[in-house]
């Protein structure tokens, strides 16, 4: 079986290189529900002479101060690219990138971010700043277990990207795990096995590069990439006495109790205190059905 870095590679081979909106229908079977979803895409930015007279400029929401928006997953995978070359050299450059795929048990999110300014022959100044941002809402109504994987790859200056996985608390959301990374320090990545209880959930992601050159230094040229990647899969928790994993608690399990009684069996020492005992065939007939 692939591992889960795999997995999210290969699901999502194409973009490696202010409103919450509706999503697709509900999948059947699905081990959690996506009520919400919303991504954005900022990014701005110019060169100048050396007089400091703007020599072109690019921005990805042109009249909004903020972002475009997209609200459905339907949109995606989505790529913007825009930028500024002058004949004398000079460039301001920024592409953002988002892909998701879901599936019944998984869902992985990819954000990128990549930004490019130079001076030119006549030295002057160039600046570009580019980000992707937005967050997936999931309703879970069963005990659940979440198998993650949070990257983050940044490189060049003023690049970080950050992760966030936040429950609905008494009407806010509280951070539940979270995994920043606030530097260029190349590739990171975490793995991680979570619990979940029944509840509203929120998946959060921002991707984040800015650059700018030195004002005045001939041909001065930096780039910066932030990509942020994330793969979760969410299944049932295992139901307390189902020994044989079947999903119901019967006679099967029962069996499997008996037949270990008195000796430390691993599954049937459902209480994991080492001994097969009334302990053990209490949570089986607590659990029955």
């Amino acid at each position: 079986m692939p591992s889960q870095r795999q997995t999210t590679r290969t699901l999502l081979p194409a973009v490696l290189l202010g409103i919450l909106g509706t999503t697709t229908a509900a999948i059947a079977d699905a081990t959690f529900d996506v009520p919400a979803f919303i991504v954005g895409v900022a990014g701005d930015g110019e060169c100048t002479d050396a007089a400091g007279e703007l020599l072109g400029d690019w921005d990805f929401a042109p009249g909004d101060p903020t972002s475009k928006f997209y609200h459905s997953m339907d949109d995606a995978p989505i790529a913007l690219q825009l930028g500024v070359f002058d004949p004398i050299g000079a460039e301001s450059q920024g592409r953002g990138v988002f892909d998701v795929v879901r599936t019944d048990t998984t869902l992985s999110m990819l954000a990128a971010c990549r930004t490019v300014a130079r001076n030119g022959n006549g030295a002057g100044h160039a600046k570009s700043y580019a980000m992707v941002h937005g967050e997936c809402h999931l309703k879970i109504d069963q005990p659940s277990i979440m198998h993650s994987e949070w990257c983050h790859n940044t490189t060049g200056p003023g690049t970080w990207g950050k992760l966030r996985l936040r429950r609905l608390v008494n009407g806010n959301f509280q951070d539940f795990k979270s995994f920043d990374q606030l530097a260029p320090l190349g590739e990171q990545c975490e793995m991680e096995t979570i619990e979940l209880e029944p509840g509203y959930y929120q998946l959060w992601f921002t991707a984040r590069s800015f650059i700018q050159t030195t004002p005045g230094e001939i041909g001065d040229s930096i780039m910066g990439v932030s990509v942020t990647e994330s793969h979760f899969e969410i299944v049932p928790a295992p139901k307390p006495g189902d020994v044989n994993g079947d999903g119901v608690v019967d006679g099967a399990d029962l069996a499997r109790v008996l037949g270990a009684w008195g000796t430390n069996a691993a599954g049937a020492d459902l209480n994991n205190d080492g001994t097969v005992n009334g302990a053990d065939l209490a949570i089986v007939l607590a659990n029955w059905g």
